[in-house]
């Protein structure tokens, strides 16, 4: 039922409601991790890189393989001029997309 709700929102592009449900399914975890994406990115635009992380740890214990949290991630730490820990979540989501092209 969550996931419907998140994806009408979508469909309707009602960013308030959307921002509120991905709050509501990262707290039940079931974000998905290009939601958890989406929400993260729109927390780093609001200025919340620390909350942004937030969204991003469960999907990425879920799918450690999934290039795009390790991008979003590494923005986080961009955001806070954590310069070394982003450009070591960006070799992460390198290797795990190179992976996937073997």
């Amino acid at each position: 039922l969550l996931e419907e709700a998140v994806g009408m929102a979508y469909e309707l592009r009602d960013e308030a409601r959307l921002a509120r449900l991905a709050r509501q399914a990262a707290s039940a975890k079931v974000l998905s991790p290009d939601l958890a994406c989406w929400v993260a990115l729109r927390e780093i635009q609001a200025g919340r890189p620390a909350e942004a992380r937030r969204f991003l740890e469960e999907p990425l214990k879920r799918l450690p393989g999934h290039a795009p949290l390790w991008i979003a991630l590494g923005r986080t730490f961009s955001a806070e001029g954590r310069t070394a820990e982003a450009e070591a979540a960006y070799a992460q989501a390198k290797a795990r997309a190179s992976a996937v092209g073997r």
